[in-house]
C-alpha cells in the first residue's frame, strides 16, 4: 500500500525530521530504534549524496530549502517556512511483514533488502512517468513533469500499537536544482503504490514464497488470516478513531493524524516486536519456512482477461489508470505488464481517445469501443423506424394528464419510434409523462414492462407511471438468455435511471429487442447518475440518435426550490448552496457523531410517518455509521423486530439484518 501526506512547514516539518532522525541507529537491533536512513534518487546524485546514510540534521536542512550536505540554499525561499515536502509510505502487505518478523535472520534480512530495492524502483518510476511536477502558468495550472528527486528512506518495523508492519517512508524534500516548488500529482498514487508491489512481489516469489492476487493487493500463500488479523490492532484503532470523528483514513485530516499518532510511538525494540510474532505464530502453528518452496505456482498472463477485468467498471481510463492496472494484475505473474500492454495496444486491442476540445488521451478497449459504437448505431437505426401516431388521441391523453408543453412534446417523442430517450433532469415529472405514454400503449394492446439497475427505481416507474409489471434489468435479462422471458414486436420495454446502465448490459439488451421486434424507451439523466458497470452507453446512444428534453423542474412546489434542483442539475453547486443555507436547508454539526445521530433521527422519523428518506454520506464508512445508529433507533422504535441475521457483502464485510429492515 501506498500513502502520502504533504509535510508542514515550521513545528511539522521539526518534528518529522526529529522523529525519523531519532529512531534511526547503527546498532538499532540491540539498542533499539530502526536503521539509519539512506539518501537516493538522481537528485540525490547530483548532490553526492546517492546510497550514502542519512546524517542528524540533514533533514531539517532539507525541509528548509538548503542542501543536505553543504548547507546552501537550493529553494528559492529557504528558510523556515519553506514548504518541506512529501512523506510516501510504502507498506508491505500484512502476510509479507508477518513472514518478515517470524523467519530466521538470512530471510528476514532478504525481505527487508526486497523492500529497500522494490521502493527504490518506485521512486525512480515516480521521476520516469512525471509523478511529481513542478507548475507554471497562470495559477500554476500547467505541471512540467519534474524527474530528478532527492529523497531519504527510512524502514520502520511497527505500527504505534506495537504490531509488526514492514513499511518505508519515502521522504521527497521540495528541492529541485532551478530552485522551484516540486510537488506530488496525486493522479499517480496508484500506479506507484501497484508498481511497488508489482516489485516486491516478484522478488518475493524468486525467493520461493507463493504470490496470491488480494483484490488490489497481494498476499503470500500459507500465512494464516487469523495470524494477520492478530496483528493488525492499529489499524482497527484509527479506523474507530476516525470512525468517531467522522474522518476518511485517506483525507488529509485522516493522514495528518495517523502521522501525529506515530510520532508518539517512543522507542521501537525490534526484538521485542519480533519475538511477539514469533508467539503468535507458534500460537497458530505457523512456520514460514514450511510455506517456502523452490518453485511457486506462477500464473500467466492473459491479454483477454486483463482487458476484460480492466475494463469492468470503467469504459475508459488514463494512462496512469491503465498502468496501474497492469501492475496490479501482474502482482501474481511472472510478466512484464508494459510489454504486454504495449503488445495490446499494437494488436488494436487497446485504443487511445483524444477529446478535441481538452487534448487529453484516455483509452479504451476494442471490444468496449464496439460495443458502444454498434449501440450508437442500433439506437439510431431503431429511432428511424417511425410508428403511426393519432395526433388528436395525443393530445386528448396528454390534456387528460396534464402534461405542460415539454412534457406532452417528450410524449409525442418516445411513442413516435421504436427507439427514443428522454433526458431530464430530476423532478421533471417524467415518469407523469411515462405515465400517459403507458395509457397509450395498453390502449393500442400493448405489454408494457418497466425496468432499472434498482429494483426501487424499477418498482418507482411503475408506481409513478402505472406500469403493472417491473423487474431489475439483471432479473429480466437473466430471464430473457434462460428463455423464461418474451419479447414481441406488442413489448414496450421501458428503462428508468439509464445512465446507471453498463454498456454491456445496454448491449443485451438491445440485441432482445431487435431480435424480437420490441421497442426500447430510455428515462433518464446521463449528468444524474453515473454507470454501475463500465461504459456510457446512454450518453453514447443520445449523441447518435438524439433524446426529448425535460428540463423544468415540477415537483418542487416553489420556485426557490425548483432553482435550486435546477443549479444543481448543471453544475451550480456554489449557487444552489447560498440559496439553501439562505434558506436554512442546512444544519451544521461541530460534532460528526452529532451530526451522524441528528441524520439517523431524522431518517427514522420520516418513515415513521410513511415518508421516504435517503441519506448521502461523503464515504461508505459513514453511511455505515449512520446505518448503524439508524438501525438502533429503529429496533428501540419496534420498527425493526427478531433476530439479526448476519451476510458478507461483496467487499468482504460483515453486516446484519433483521425484520423490517429495506435493502
Amino acid at each position: 500500500m501506498l500513502s502520502f501526506h504533504s509535510i508542514g512547514a515550521g513545528a511539522d516539518a521539526a518534528g518529522a525530521a526529529q522523529y525519523y532522525e531519532d529512531l534511526a541507529r547503527e546498532d538499532y537491533y540491540t539498542a533499539g530504534g530502526e536503521p539509519p536512513g539512506k539518501w537516493i534518487g538522481k537528485f540525490a546524485q547530483v548532490l553526492n549524496l546517492g546510497d550514502q546514510q542519512v546524517k542528524k540534521g540533514q533533514l531539517i536542512e532539507a525541509f528548509s530549502g538548503f542542501d543536505p550536505a553543504t548547507g546552501k540554499p537550493l529553494a528559492r525561499n529557504a528558510g523556515p517556512m519553506h514548504k518541506p515536502g512529501y512523506d510516501l509510505t510504502f507498506s508491505a502487505p500484512k502476510s509479507v511483514s508477518v513472514i518478515w518478523a517470524t523467519a530466521d535472520q538470512a530471510t528476514r534480512n532478504a525481505i527487508s533488502a526486497a523492500q529497500q530495492k522494490a521502493v527504490e524502483a518506485a521512486i525512480a518510476h515516480a521521476e520516469k512517468i512525471g509523478a511529481f511536477v513542478q507548475r507554471c502558468g497562470h495559477g500554476g495550472i500547467e505541471r512540467i513533469p519534474h524527474g530528478e528527486l532527492l529523497a531519504a528512506t527510512f524502514e520502520h518495523s511497527s505500527s504505534r500499537n506495537g504490531d509488526v508492519q514492514l513499511h518505508t517512508h519515502a521522504i521527497v524534500p521540495n528541492l529541485a536544482a532551478n530552485g522551484k516548488t516540486v510537488d506530488f500529482d496525486a493522479r499517480h498514487k496508484m500506479e506507484l503504490g501497484a508498481y511497488y508491489r508489482t516489485q516486491l512481489a516478484t522478488a518475493l516469489r524468486e525467493m520461493g514464497f507463493g504470490i496470491e492476487r488480494d483484490r488490489a493487493s497481494f498476499s503470500v500463500s500459507g500465512v494464516p488470516d487469523v495470524l494477520t488479523r492478530e496483528q493488525s490492532t492499529r489499524s482497527q484503532e484509527i479506523a474507530e478513531y476516525l470512525n468517531r470523528l467522522g474522518l476518511d483514513a485517506n483525507s488529509k485530516a485522516g493522514a495528518a493524524f495517523k502521522m501525529d499518532t506515530r510520532r508518539t510511538k517512543g522507542e521501537v525494540s525490534r526484538a521485542e516486536i519480533f519475538r511477539r510474532a514469533s508467539e503468535a505464530a507458534e500460537r497458530h502453528d505457523f512456520d514460514p519456512a514450511a510455506i517456502r518452496s523452490g518453485h511457486p505456482e506462477v500464473k500467466l498472463w492473459n491479454e483477454q482477461h486483463f482487458t476484460a477485468e480492466v475494463f469492468a467498471q470503467a469504459s475508459t481510463l488514463t494512462a496512469t489508470q491503465l498502468r496501474a492496472a497492469g501492475y496490479v494484475y501482474s502482482q501474481d505473474k511472472d510478466a512484464d505488464p508494459e510489454a504486454h500492454i504495449q503488445r495490446l495496444i499494437e494488436a488494436g486491442e487497446l485504443v487511445e481517445l483524444v477529446d478535441t476540445q481538452t487534448g487529453e488521451a484516455r483509452w479504451t478497449s476494442r471490444e468496449m469501443l464496439e460495443i458502444e459504437r454498434g449501440l450508437g448505431a442500433a439506437a439510431k437505426k431503431l429511432s428511424a423506424m417511425c410508428l403511426e401516431q393519432d395526433g388528436e388521441r395525443l393530445a386528448e391523453i396528454s390534456q387528460a394528464h396534464k402534461l405542460s408543453a415539454e412534457q406532452a412534446s417528450a410524449f409525442a417523442h418516445i411513442t413516435a419510434s421504436r427507439y427514443a430517450a428522454v433526458q431530464g433532469v430530476a423532478g421533471a415529472g417524467k415518469s407523469r409523462m411515462v405515465g400517459a405514454a403507458r395509457e397509450l400503449w395498453e390502449a393500442q394492446g400493448r405489454r408494457v414492462i418497466a425496468t432499472a439497475i434498482a429494483a426501487k427505481a424499477a418498482r418507482g416507474l411503475a408506481d409513478g407511471s402505472g406500469i403493472e409489471e417491473s423487474s431489475t434489468l439483471d432479473g429480466l435479462l437473466l430471464k430473457l438468455e434462460n428463455e423464461a422471458e418474451q419479447l414481441d414486436k406488442n413489448t414496450v420495454i421501458v428503462v428508468d435511471e439509464a445512465g446507471m446502465v453498463g454498456s454491456r448490459k445496454m448491449a443485451r439488451l438491445l440485441l432482445a429487442v431487435e431480435q424480437s421486434g420490441a421497442e426500447l424507451k430510455l428515462i433518464g439523466d446521463p449528468r444524474q447518475l453515473q454507470p454501475i458497470d463500465a461504459g456510457g452507453a446512454f450518453r453514447t446512444m443520445i449523441a447518435q440518435a438524439g433524446a426529448a428534453q425535460i428540463n423544468t423542474v415540477v415537483r418542487q412546489q416553489s420556485e426557490r426550490d425548483r432553482q435550486i434542483v435546477a443549479d444543481l442539475a448543471v453544475g451550480q453547486t456554489e449557487k444552489a448552496l447560498a440559496a439553501m443555507r439562505a434558506a436554512h436547508m442546512i444544519h451544521a454539526h461541530d460534532d460528526a457523531e452529532i451530526a451522524r445521530r441528528e441524520v439517523a433521527a431524522q431518517t427514522i422519523a420520516d418513515l415513521s410517518i410513511g415518508k421516504s428518506a435517503i441519506v448521502m454520506t461523503g464515504t461508505r464508512r459513514e453511511a455505515f455509521q449512520v446505518n448503524q445508529t439508524a438501525r438502533d433507533m429503529a429496533r428501540a422504535a419496534g420498527q425493526i423486530t427478531g433476530p439479526d441475521v448476519a451476510f458478507k457483502n461483496a467487499a468482504g464485510d460483515w453486516r446484519h439484518m433483521a425484520q423490517g429492515e429495506r435493502v
